[in-house]
């Protein structure tokens, strides 16, 4: 029988054994969905649950103690692992890991090692009874099992006690039972023991730092690092705003992810898409961060609730509602099972009603679709234009300007657009120079920055994207373009010489309104001349 130490997607130490052979599977082979008996515990509809189980007990036994003890229900597990002939330390770690989860039951791993005595121990069983007196007292409460003769520390116990120690930021404790370990006990440390030391470096320290504990790792250990240790790099260059040296390393693994899940190395976990996205989402780049979401459910690994709650509510305020939908859609989809209690308020998060939306899970454009004019519902403190008014300047009719307006901002959009380019809350055609000062002062009282456009010959599409960063933090203010097309008047003062003309008039404009000719329908489009 084999052991192996893993990490949570919050990097907490929690210890579970793997079992070979048949019947010793783990609680995510068992037949039975977990969602569906942890809510079947949530009713208290335990009869029910043991119906579920009773097939598999002869053949899952492991993974129905295992599961039994996730949903929060130890007691049942106990009086399960009671009932088994000649249970393992498989059996026993089953019951007792998925406690390390709860704050609420850990305290009860001495109570369920009491329980049976004669259920055989393994390394794993000692280093999860000292992660729970740890995580219920702190490290010094389990430093009397270190102290035993018989049988004597292994590694997962000190490694667990190690870990604690970095948790509560002592450090200098923590490296002097690493040197105890090495120096006077002769262990020598795995991956995951080294993993520890980065977990720690990678809150606390420089990404210098991280990588130099992975270059020993690899170089002075003769270990491969795993991904734990590429998280821990990830974590350490999103602290310091390293965002595309990050996105560097995430990269690689993804391209790698395939070969390396088959061959149980480096392929992305959960900590990994949460520890990407949370980063992209604090630069503010929404669209990257979608599309690593994305690739996240699409595997199955589940990034923690307030990074998609960040994100949902980034893409919203970001004028990408329907790539916000289609990230909740999706993980109801996918996750159907544990879709439930604060994950549900995701639906409200991004305005979804019901189960009618679907379509908006499929398709490839995650990008906001063309933005188009607005109405009096947006700012319902500014006389803006309603789309489909027909109104007229000169005398000479404008209906149909606003469609005019969108079809140029969307064609000149694409000239400059890329992925983390921010759309425009509102694009605004006021019609005199009143509604462009009420325009102004309305976006002013809403937060909203105001970006004007005429002709549209801006190469750099300064009138199509913010460039002040927003007060909090987040990426680019949220703003609306003023489209001055309408404003095309031209007076000509031929006795002075001189001319005055409106924001919106082009060079075509001012030449025939030279000429005394009334202004031509304006079409707000970059190809004016």
């Amino acid at each position: 029988m084999a052991t192996a130490a893993v990490f949570s997607a919050s990097a907490r130490r929690l210890l579970s054994t793997v079992a070979d052979g048949a019947g010793a599977g783990s609680a995510a082979e068992l037949p039975v969905s977990i969602g569906h008996l942890r809510s079947l515990a949530r009713a208290g509809r335990l009869a029910d649950i043991d119906a579920a189980l009773a097939p598999h007990l002869a053949s899952h036994s492991v993974a129905a103690v295992s599961a039994l003890s996730s949903v929060g229900l130890p007691d049942r597990a106990s009086a399960l692992l009671a009932t088994i002939r000649n249970p393992t330390a498989a059996h026993l770690n089953a019951l007792l890991a998925p406690l390390l989860r709860r704050h609420r039951l850990v305290g009860l791993v001495p109570t369920l090692l009491a329980a049976h005595p004669s259920v055989p121990r393994d390394d794993a069983t000692e280093g999860i009874h000292a992660k729970a007196l740890c995580i219920a007292t702190g490290a010094d409460s389990a430093l009397h099992l270190l102290q035993r003769e018989s049988p004597p520390p292994s590694l997962q116990l000190f490694t667990s006690v190690i870990d604690s120690y970095y948790k509560q930021r002592k450090p200098h404790r923590a490296e002097q039972l690493w040197r105890e370990m090495v120096e006077d006990h002769g262990i020598v440390p795995d991956a995951a023991a080294h993993n520890v030391r980065i977990t720690y470096k990678a809150a606390t320290g420089t990404v210098e730092e991280v990588k130099e504990l992975i270059r020993a790792m690899r170089e002075d250990a003769g270990l491969q690092p795993d991904i734990v240790s590429h998280n821990g790099l990830m974590r350490a260059m999103a602290r310091h705003g390293r965002v595309d040296k990050m996105m560097e390393v995430y990269k690689r693994l993804e391209k790698g992810s395939a070969s390396a899940a088959a061959e149980g190395k480096s392929a992305p976990d959960c900590a990994t898409y949460t520890c990407v996205v949370a980063a992209l989402c604090k630069a503010g780049r929404w669209s990257e961060a979608d599309d690593v979401f994305y690739e996240a459910v699409k595997r199955r690994k589940l990034a923690d609730l307030g990074t998609a709650r960040v994100l949902v509510r980034g893409l919203k305020e970001a004028g990408k509602g329907r790539a916000a939908r289609r990230v909740v859609i999706g993980l109801r989809k996918k996750f159907p099972d544990r879709f439930d209690g604060p994950w549900k308020d995701l639906e409200e998060l991004a305005g979804i009603a019901g189960e009618d939306e679907e379509g908006d899970v499929e398709g490839e454009d995650d990008e906001q679709p063309p933005a188009t004019t607005t109405t009096t519902a947006a700012l319902n403190t500014s006389p803006i234009l309603e789309l489909g008014t027909d109104w007229e300047i000169n005398g000479i009719d404008r209906s149909g300007l606003d469609a005019q307006v969108a079809e140029a901002y969307s064609a000149n959009l694409v000239q400059i657009a890329s992925p983390r380019t921010l759309r425009p809350v509102l694009v605004l055609t006021p019609v005199t120079a009143d509604e462009v000062r009420a325009y102004v002062v309305c976006c002013r009282d809403h937060g909203l920055t105001v970006r004007a456009r005429s002709g549209g010959h801006d190469y750099e599409g300064l009138s199509y994207c913010s460039l002040r960063p927003s007060g909090d933090g987040e990426g680019a203010a949220r703003f609306a373009v003023v489209d001055v097309a309408a404003l095309q008047a031209v007076r000509v003062d031929a006795a002075r010489g001189v001319a005055r003309t409106k924001a919106g008039a082009t060079r075509a404009v001012c030449r025939i309104g030279a000429a005394g000719l009334p202004p031509p329908p304006p079409v707000s489009s970059g190809s004016r001349s």
